[in-house]
């Protein structure tokens, strides 16, 4: 009845002439760190009747939170169709090998091949989370369409933890510039690209199947897509582009 009854509040608000109401927002933990605050901050200065809600999780979550209309937007990288929510995709990542850039043991500069192969993941020593993850699923579909076997290590979920061993030499692992922009650009990462244009993510925007979403929902959908314009302009993704640009 409470559940009801608050989505009974959320279409009466999007009724009313100013946006205004709940907004439920999903988004991962590699997007929500620098995400979160500039969604709470543009609601605020341009719509202060809308109160958005902001939700981080796996994509597994998230795709849990869209099919049960938990959520009313999301940003999730390379998600699976479902039957009840739409899909559409923002960006294209590439993906970079993220190992030490210096040995724990001497703090010497470790010096790297300018790029890998998928080839080269046969012998290089992964941390690598468990499927579904996306970025799981992509290496070792690229990996079997090469005739290779990954060599994955460790199965970490959870790329704090991830980071933590490359940092400390133990294995390298396989994510996306912005995610560790902080290591990457401070030299405690090395982030080396592939020599592959097949290892790259896409970023996706994607919200429950709805004929009359509120305009809160639609206002909250832009201020997303105008601050990851506004991301990719600033060359927040290295290596990034638009989809309608590819």
């Amino acid at each position: 009845l409470i559940e009801d009854l608050e989505a009974v509040e959320r279409d009466v608000c999007g009724l009313m002439t100013v946006p205004t109401g709940e907004v439920r927002i999903a988004l991962p933990p590699a997007t929500g760190h620098f995400l979160a605050p500039l969604i709470i901050e543009q609601c605020k200065s341009n719509f202060p009747m809308i109160r958005p809600l902001i939700r981080e999780g796996t994509a597994a979550d998230i795709h849990v939170w869209l099919s049960a209309d938990d959520v009313d937007i999301a940003l999730m990288y390379d998600p699976e169709c479902g039957p009840a929510f739409e899909i559409e995709p923002f960006l294209s990542e590439p993906l970079l090998l993220i190992a030490p850039a210096n040995d724990a043991n001497t703090g010497k500069a470790i010096a790297y091949q300018k790029s890998y192969s998928i080839k080269d993941l046969a012998d290089l020593p992964l941390c690598m989370p468990r499927r579904p993850h996306s970025i799981r699923v992509l290496v070792e579909r690229l990996c079997a369409k090469h005739g290779v076997k990954p060599r994955i290590e460790y199965e970490i979920d959870g790329i704090n933890s991830s980071k933590g061993l490359v940092e400390r030499g133990i294995g390298v692992t396989i994510f996306g510039y912005a995610g560790l922009k902080k290591e990457i650009d401070s030299g405690r990462l090395k982030a080396i690209p592939f020599s592959s244009p097949l290892m790259n993510r896409k970023l996706c925007i994607a919200y429950p199947r709805r004929n009359d979403a509120r305009s809160a929902i639609l206002n909250v959908k832009t201020i997303i897509e105008q601050e990851l314009d506004r991301l990719l302009k600033e060359r927040f993704w290295q290596g990034a582009k638009r989809i309608h640009e590819m």
